[in-house]
């Protein structure tokens, strides 16, 4: 909003300024075209013009957008110089930008190139626009976040040495001139009117100073249709000890049991008419439960819900988001270190995804695993202290967190669990290779939809013999890049990732990683797990070959 409005400003008041505006993406980049020609002034079609790599598929450009492109025979192309210097405002990615200077354009012609989401493109990226179009005197705008996710860098050695810090964030933290808050080098956008003032209150304390200031009013009749604890507070955490699943070598993991949760409250939610399907969005971190979960509301008839990892959110926002944490084990992080796997690593994608909700915020995970990270954990007990939490009991306060607080601590190894009990039954872990394995939970009542806040003991998943530290530096699987190699290379790293690198891996180690445990997997599951009254019971479906 804040570039758009700043591009019209210029675009009517000076009369020979010429806007280069770069996004990280394609999507992003005709998001932009989508709002300047939304804008509240009008922009005639001949001083606009959106520029495409020869490289993206003439199907993708909405039939409303390829009047502002140029083509021949279906391939995009970049238009002869004598007509580019005619455009007061072109809009291009990052890397599609070097057409302009290839065809001739020299530097400084742009008076103002834009950098949208600055914080999440490489330097290198950020480069291509600046070092051949800019000069002297034009003007560069970064736009963007440091605090939420950075460049997507595939090799570890190359974003040690730091090609995973954005242009935006060396500016920000390397020069004087930026880290004082400078006014003629830095403006703060603190002003937040998406979020409502619960859901903005913590992450505005974690991670940016307590600086952010909520204006989004009123409440959502979306508070009504399940049952939220406090309407004050539309952050709500429901809590459940769920089984992890796996289907053969592939490292992704689901949650048959958070599954059901989620279209439980999506069904509830969309039940009258004032919830629609653009306006609910599931977060998740593994392929394989966003596959999962596609699946099952599609057996709804709901296909049409947003469902995604954290980077398909980034930028965008929902009025009611639900995310899925999936893990409910710490048995098998050595096969996720093994493959790079992990969710609760990275604090820049706890703040993405806890920021995309305007109205309504779900969280449902189980407690005992979200609590080993400080951020999540801080999460846990904001909704506990503001009677918003719901399922099985909480855990006890993590002891006060140092600097490596989000390592699993070797208490729970030494106590035999996350409550310091016994446990004589194996973790809830399934691994669905052949015939369905369910999780049994002899001892455990089906309340993971009760309501209130009980600090009372729990039956938590036990912690393995062999339990490691959570690794900082391992990534969701969804930001791997093993995942589509076909993919448009300005969309690659922003959009879709594949956690596949099983199969390339070979199938020797996953195995290994299971053996000592098959025998003892099936006993765990001997028994079936009863849905608890309310739920969306999805038994009858089959446990693998989901989207097959």
């Amino acid at each position: 909003m804040t570039i758009v409005e700043a591009v019209l400003q210029l675009y009517t008041g000076k009369k020979r300024a010429n806007i280069l505006i770069c996004a990280a993406s394609n999507t992003a980049a005709d998001h932009v075209l989508e709002k300047l020609l939304q804008g509240s002034h009008p922009i005639r079609p001949r001083d606009i013009f959106r520029l495409n790599a020869p490289s993206r598929q003439y199907e993708d450009v909405n039939t409303d957008f390829i009047k502002f492109c140029f083509f021949q025979d279906l391939v995009f192309k970049c238009p002869p110089l004598q007509a580019l210097v005619q455009y007061k405002i072109i809009i291009s990615t990052y890397t599609s930008s070097y057409l302009l200077q290839a065809e001739g354009i020299r530097q400084g012609h742009f008076t103002h190139i834009f950098l949208d989401e600055a914080g999440q493109a490489s330097e290198p990226e950020a480069m291509v626009p600046l070092s051949g179009l800019c000069g002297r005197d034009t003007v560069v705008v970064l736009a963007g976040d440091p605090k939420q996710l950075g460049p997507v860098v595939y090799c570890r050695e190359a974003e040690r040495c730091g090609l995973g810090t954005s242009y935006l964030e060396r500016l920000l933290t390397g020069f004087e001139q930026y880290q004082t808050g400078n006014a003629n080098y830095v403006t703060k956008l603190v002003r937040n009117y998406r979020c409502h003032p619960a859901i903005l209150e913590l992450p505005s304390e974690l991670f940016y100073e307590g600086e952010l200031i909520a204006c989004k009013e009123g409440e959502s009749s979306a508070y009504d249709c399940i049952g939220l604890p406090n309407k004050s507070f539309p952050v709500l955490f429901v809590g459940i000890q769920g089984c992890d699943e796996r289907e053969g070598n592939n490292p992704s993991w689901f949650n048959r049991i958070e599954v059901s949760k989620v279209v439980s409250i999506i069904r509830n939610l969309t039940r009258g008419e004032d919830v629609h399907e653009s306006d609910i969005g599931v977060i998740t971190p593994y392929r394989q439960q966003v596959a999962k979960i596609k699946k099952a509301l599609e057996a709804f008839e709901m296909p049409s819900f947003k469902v995604g990892s954290v980077e398909q959110f980034q930028g965008q926002e929902r009025e009611v988001i639900i995310i899925s944490t999936v893990r409910s084990t710490v048995k098998h992080n050595e096969f996720d270190k093994f493959f790079n796997l992990g969710f609760l690593s990275n604090h820049r994608r706890f703040n993405v995804a806890i920021t995309r909700a305007k109205s309504l915020l779900v969280i449902i995970g189980n407690p005992y695993i979200i609590t080993k990270d400080r951020h999540w954990d801080r999460l846990l007990r904001y909704c506990a202290d503001n009677g918003s939490y719901q399922g099985c009991p909480l855990p006890p306060p993590e002891s006060p967190y140092s600097d490596d607080a989000r390592f699993f601590s070797k208490y729970d190894e030494d106590q035999g669990g996350p409550s310091g009990q016994d446990y004589s039954q194996e973790p809830a872990y399934c691994n669905y290779n052949q015939e369905p394995v369910y999780c049994n939970y002899d001892d455990q009542e089906p309340s993971d939809f009760g309501s209130g806040h009980d600090t009372g003991v729990a039956q938590p998943e036990p912690a393995s013999e062999n339990q490691e530290s959570w690794s900082e530096e391992l990534p969701e699987d969804e930001s791997q890049p093993f995942s589509n190699p076909q993919a448009d290379v300005e969309e690659t790293p922003k959009q879709d990732g594949e956690e596949g690198a099983a199969a390339a891996q070979g199938d020797a180690q996953a195995d290994q990683s299971l053996t000592n445990d098959d025998s003892q997997l099936q006993d765990a599951g001997a028994g079936k797990y009863t849905f608890p009254p309310g739920w969306c019971d999805v038994s009858s479906i089959p446990a693998t070959g989901w989207g097959d």
